[in-house]
């Protein structure tokens, strides 16, 4: 049944409102990311890649911005050419840069398919699903390129089972001290997917921490180059402890160079949006985690990623850099004005 909606004066939720909102941003973000680091990159597969993902976020932020005028509200303040410099030279390599992409693509992703269950005007559903459309064809155009090149990060090959198995007992938790379980498929999965976007954030953390003028960001940035490195050696242990395979290191895909294409503010939200995705591929990794040992591990590792979230946002709100997201008008403020 094809059911027509009349949107105009039908009230925006806080559910469409946010993630408006936060899409807002971060399809800025990309818009503007993209376009400065397109014009340094010599693959053209890669290239039309980037140049396909700039024109699905100015199209999605024109689409934003149409849905605000037809409630009044006003436009997030975002990015725009002020916070790049396309005149810089070459930061990341073309592997990382479609590396650091696929991350913000499957990011979105996440946020997207988040918010469609909770949104209820035609057009904002419209809009939430033609996202999360591009989102997916992006990425599989991103994988089919990878694959082609050889440059794909395949997780690791895993026996097939022959037979069905119950569980019986709690040794299936694991010990914290003695011989444990073999890992299950569940579990080398997301630990192995944790390494990888690990080793990604490390190569980011590592070049912004080169070009970024602020001090105190570049000194956050050399700690979250540390802090990745070793949660990386923590997470491949427990692989390499089961003859696993583990991710490769990309720290020779950041190039040397003390020019930077983004502004301060933009480098500190790119590394905002990286901490929280890092937290959120750590969270489903805790959920299939039964191994008591392994789990302990993981909520180690992401409770200090918390920490060093903190300490972002102090940087921010210090800066004046973070744009709050609209908030409650609360009837006792109406009355007294």
């Amino acid at each position: 049944m094809d059911i027509k909606h009349d949107i105009e004066g039908i009230r925006l939720t806080s559910a469409e409102i946010s993630y408006l909102w936060t899409t807002y941003i971060m399809e800025s973000k990309c818009q503007y990311t993209s376009g400065c680091v397109i014009g340094n990159i010599s693959d053209p597969d890669i290239k039309s890649i980037f140049q396909s993902a700039i024109e699905v976020s100015t199209r999605h932020v024109n689409e934003i911005q149409n849905i605000f005028n037809t409630v009044g509200e006003v436009q997030p303040y975002a990015f725009s050419e002020r916070d790049i410099n396309r005149d810089a030279p070459k930061l990341f390599s073309d592997r990382i840069s479609l590396e650091l992409l696929k991350a913000y693509i499957i990011f979105g992703m996440v946020s997207y398919s988040t918010a469609l269950p909770m949104i209820a005007r035609s057009d904002v559903k419209q809009l939430f699903t033609e996202c999360l459309t591009t989102a997916i064809n992006l990425c599989s155009r991103i994988d089919e390129i990878a694959l082609h090149k050889g440059i794909f990060i395949r997780p690791p090959y895993f026996p097939v089972p022959k037979e069905v198995d119950f569980a019986h007992n709690q040794s299936i938790l694991g010990h914290f001290i003695g011989k444990n379980r073999p890992l299950s498929c569940l579990e080398i999965t997301h630990i192995f997917n944790v390494s990888t976007a690990m080793t990604i954030s490390k190569a980011l953390f590592m070049g912004l921490s080169q070009v970024v003028a602020n001090d105190r960001l570049q000194r956050f940035l050399v700690e979250g180059n540390q802090i990745a490195e070793e949660q990386i050696e923590t997470l491949n242990s427990i692989l390499e402890k089961e003859g696993i395979a583990i991710p490769p290191s990309f720290n020779t895909e950041v190039l040397k160079t003390t020019h930077s294409p983004f502004s301060d503010r933009l480098s500190c939200y790119f590394t905002l949006t990286t901490i929280e995705s890092l937290l959120s591929t750590y969270s489903a990794a805790q959920l299939v985690t039964m191994r008591k040992d392994v789990l302990a591990s993981l909520i180690s590792l992401s409770t200090t990623l918390k920490l060093f979230l903190k300490d972002c946002f102090d940087i921010m709100l210090d800066n004046g850099w973070y744009e709050k997201a609209p908030e409650n008008v609360p009837p006792r403020e109406l009355i007294t004005h």
